[in-house]
């Protein structure tokens, strides 16, 4: 499944949180060069979201045709997001769809600096072997 960031967009008349992909094993977030970041679950799956507003921007604009995009892609990845419903105004949310309070969560974040490089294949690797131990080797050119 293949999407641009920013034609993801409903026109809710609110701005809210909007766009997560739940129950993914991997995603890449990669620039019109082929450029980016690729997270992989392992052996988890995980919700995210790729968009061009940061959540401040949604919470303090009170209309969509408000929004102002961010510049950059803003990427949130999470363990899960919780089912409809708080029991702020109506019943408690259902057990089987509340998160545990503790939980263990293992996210690989890589950078993919070959535009030709196979994206499956990637994902598919061990990135224990990969893994990035000088945070600088994730920063990007402007």
């Amino acid at each position: 499944f293949r999407f641009q960031v920013g034609r993801q967009f409903p026109e809710y008349i609110k701005p809210q949180d909007f766009g997560n992909r739940f129950d993914t094993d991997w995603a890449a977030v990669l620039d019109n060069e082929g450029i980016g970041l690729m997270l992989c679950g392992e052996g988890d799956t995980f919700d995210f979201s790729a968009l061009p507003f940061t959540q401040e921007e949604l919470e303090r604009k009170r209309h969509s045709f408000e929004l102002e995009p961010y510049g950059r892609t803003v990427l949130c990845a999470d363990y899960r997001h919780s089912g409809v419903g708080s029991h702020s105004c109506g019943p408690a949310l259902a057990q089987k769809y509340r998160i545990p309070k503790e939980f263990t969560f293992n996210l690989t974040v890589r950078p993919v600096l070959n535009p030709r490089e196979d994206l499956i294949a990637c994902a598919d690797r061990a990135y224990k072997q990969d893994e990035v131990v000088d945070y600088d080797q994730l920063t990007f050119g402007e």
